[in-house]
């Protein structure tokens, strides 16, 4: 049994732990808005903008990347109306790649690879898209 296995086992359904390996001490969070008429990007270290649903006319994309901070997806998820078995999957770096639909969004999960030059392979990286009403979010 792995470990990934180890930490979620008896819990129930919905429970939120990160399953990953912690690879950076910093959490990032860029917001891109998109208009007819406008495009602004604001870039987050460390730190948490007040989460809002972009508005008529505009899409709001958070691209979070750390999913060891479970308070933040939590905050994610009250503010998005995410399903709780949405944000346990995308702190489980385990996952399938997958779509679901529910009744506030799309989930997404797809697999991203990156080429290690110096070591001549290619690491894979798990990556998580909510799509809801005027918004998006991906977690890295």
């Amino acid at each position: 049994m792995s470990k990934r296995k180890k930490k979620k086992t008896g819990l129930p359904p919905g429970t939120i732990i990160f399953t990953g390996e912690k690879k950076t001490e910093n959490i990032d969070l860029v917001l891109m808005e998109f208009g007819c008429d406008k495009t602004n990007e604001r870039f987050f270290v460390n730190q948490m903008p007040t989460l809002e649903v972009g508005k008529e006319n505009t899409i709001a994309w958070y691209d979070l990347r750390g999913l060891d901070n479970v308070g933040i997806l939590e905050s994610f998820g009250k503010t998005f109306n995410i399903h709780q078995l949405v944000l346990e999957d995308i702190a489980n770096i385990g996952q399938r790649p997958k779509f679901e639909e529910y009744e506030t969004g799309f989930f997404i999960v797809a697999h991203a690879f990156h080429y290690k030059a110096l070591e001549r392979s290619f690491q894979t990286e798990q990556i998580s898209f909510y799509i809801g009403q005027n918004f998006l979010i991906s977690f890295q």
